[in-house]
């Protein structure tokens, strides 16, 4: 974990069975691979599990919900820990991850720089996670912006390529 934090932490009980209510901020930090703007911590403390009870973290106008609990017994504690949202789309580090129901498809996108954006959308697989479902490979999707209302398209899946011209017509 780095960066800046604040907060209170208050631990009683016995020693050898600990209670605890932690409320803890962070600002322009990293905990495990994540980068953030600014992060927000209740968590309750029982024994061995440390218990997230609304936490958050934020980054670029968006951000992960962290939920489940630590458990200090386990061979890897952060097993039960969860990360998710509460909204079909997920915007993070500058990925947006948007669940397409209707289609049974995972998005995710990428800005690279103001021109140009990289787009990859997968099938889930039965059980709803991510991954390929047989019979459908993954479509990757590169656009670049020429005008503000024109666009070059480099689309390739299983069954075709395609390069083209995209253009954006306001009604």
């Amino acid at each position: 974990m780095d960066g800046f934090v604040e907060g209170s932490v208050h631990v009683y009980g016995q020693l050898d069975y600990p209670e605890s209510v932690s409320k803890l901020k962070l600002k322009k930090g990293r905990l495990l691979r994540l980068s953030f703007d600014h992060a927000f911590f209740d968590m309750k403390g029982s024994g061995p599990l440390i218990e997230f009870q609304n936490c958050r973290i934020n980054d670029r106008g968006g951000y992960i919900l962290v939920g489940g609990y630590i458990d200090f017994e386990q061979e890897d504690p952060f097993t039960h820990v969860t990360l998710g949202s509460d909204e079909r789309s997920l915007y993070f580090m500058g990925l947006r991850i948007e669940n397409l129901e209707e289609d049974g498809e995972v998005s995710f996108q990428k800005e690279l720089n103001d021109k140009t954006s990289l787009s990859i959308r997968t099938p889930r697989n039965e059980g709803g996670y991510l991954g390929l479902r047989s019979g459908k490979e993954a479509e990757l999707e590169l656009e670049y912006e020429v005008d503000k209302d024109k666009n070059i398209l480099i689309r390739f899946d299983e069954d075709e390529s395609m390069i083209g011209l995209k253009r954006k017509v306001k009604f």
